[in-house]
């Protein structure tokens, strides 16, 4: 079978066939920051991460959560070849560079629009809002994909109380051609409302709560305690929904439960992320810039053809409550 071509960023960690070695890498990565930086230690710190990587729609969801480590304040981020040549603007002599990973390869460098000057951006960059409305022909695309993922989907009226739930069927011979999983929505529900419920039952599925899938790469999480699932695959589902335009219901359960009484100790934000990102990629939905490595980036030259880049004076940005990363041993993996 053919390999599915992933977006670069995508190829971070949510393609099952991808180098596992990256992946234990990203991951090492993550459990020591947040072990050494308690960063998102309580609810409200937690919730501002989430907004943020919803706001950074063209950044993979783990790069947002680099990004935010070093500089919670990011509007928008772009490489010094992308600024030249999307919006014409320019590196300031004081641009500090902000690090990001890139698929396979050394780490890129991103710079914020306030190190950069020159024309306005056009609008929408900027000020983008969730006005939740999704048009009918896009559900029907992500629907397709869906489905041809092996999940049917099945539109039924339930009463206005009832959102919907995914099912795994069970492995019946007799019936060997029928879809592995079910998801069930209800019919009378705007199609933004259909799409969130849809992509928190999604959410449910690529977090492992309902079993190991090894087609599609999810490990069996099937012991996290029930409010737990469902705190994370509402986490998962409202970064999409936000990331595409969608104000879900989930922003108020959210807001109800991601408290300053919270403890996110047990919440596994590693995953969340990496389902947001499979999701998208999944679904048709990811909007992300590719940045390239230090070595291939370029800039257009006059008269055509491409010259290096003259970085600024390089001065690595220091992430904020941490010491050196190498002089411990990262934490251990479960």
């Amino acid at each position: 079978m053919k390999k599915r071509r992933l977006h670069p960023q995508c190829e971070l960690f949510d393609d099952p066939l991808h180098d596992p070695t990256q992946e234990r890498q990203a991951r090492l990565l993550l459990d020591q920051l947040l072990a050494e930086a308690k960063l998102y230690a309580k609810g409200p710190a937690l919730m501002g991460l989430l907004d943020f990587v919803s706001r950074l729609r063209t950044v993979a969801p783990f790069n947002a959560l680099l990004l935010h480590i070093q500089r919670p304040g990011v509007t928008y981020v772009a490489s010094q070849s992308d600024w030249v040549r999307q919006f014409d603007r320019r590196l300031t002599s004081e641009a500090r560079p902000l690090l990001v990973l890139h698929p396979f390869g050394p780490i890129a460098l991103v710079y914020d629009i306030l190190d950069t000057e020159g024309p306005s951006l056009p609008d929408g960059v900027l000020n983008f809002t969730a006005a939740g409305v999704m048009e009918d022909d896009v559900y029907a695309q992500v629907r397709a994909r869906v489905e041809a993922l092996g999940i049917e989907l099945v539109h039924h009226d339930v009463g206005d109380r009832q959102a919907g739930h995914i099912q795994r069927r069970a492995n019946d011979p007799r019936q060997a051609d029928r879809p592995p999983y079910v998801v069930r929505l209800n019919r009378l529900h705007r199609t933004a409302v259909r799409f969130s419920t849809l992509v928190h039952e999604l959410g449910h599925l690529f977090l492992g709560h309902l079993g190991e899938d090894a087609r599609l790469g999810i490990e069996d999480r099937r012991h996290v305690p029930l409010p737990q699932r469902e705190l994370e695959a509402e986490m998962a589902a409202y970064v999409i929904c936000m990331r595409n335009g969608i104000r879900p219901n989930s922003a108020s359960y959210l807001a109800q439960h991601v408290d300053q009484n919270l403890c996110t100790e047990h919440l596994d934000l590693y995953r969340i992320l990496r389902a947001v990102a499979r999701l998208e990629d999944i679904l048709g939905l990811a909007r992300r810039s590719t940045f390239q490595p230090m070595a291939q980036q370029s800039l257009p030259l006059k008269g055509g053809g491409l010259g290096p880049i003259r970085h600024p004076q390089l001065r690595l940005p220091r992430l904020p409550h941490l010491g050196s990363l190498g002089g411990k041993p990262p934490p251990k993996i479960n």
